[in-house]
């Protein structure tokens, strides 16, 4: 499973775009992540204007409730 980039390798992948100019695949493989992640964390910072996740993302946790 991949793992997470941290929010201060969000902040250097959206910096490399926007104040560098750097292209997506050179970020890509400097971040050592996919092309499409960085897209994704690019479209999530203009629509969201932040690095963050979002609240309720991920897979939920299990409970000790019982089931019914």
């Amino acid at each position: 499973m991949p793992r997470h980039l941290s929010v201060g390798n969000r902040w250097r992948i959206i910096s490399s775009s926007l104040d560098q100019g750097m292209p997506s695949a050179q970020i890509a493989s400097v971040s050592d992540c996919s092309i499409r992640t960085v897209y994704y964390i690019l479209q999530f910072y203009r629509e969201a204007d932040d690095a963050t996740e979002r609240e309720g993302r991920g897979r939920a946790l299990l409970s000790n409730t019982e089931r019914t």
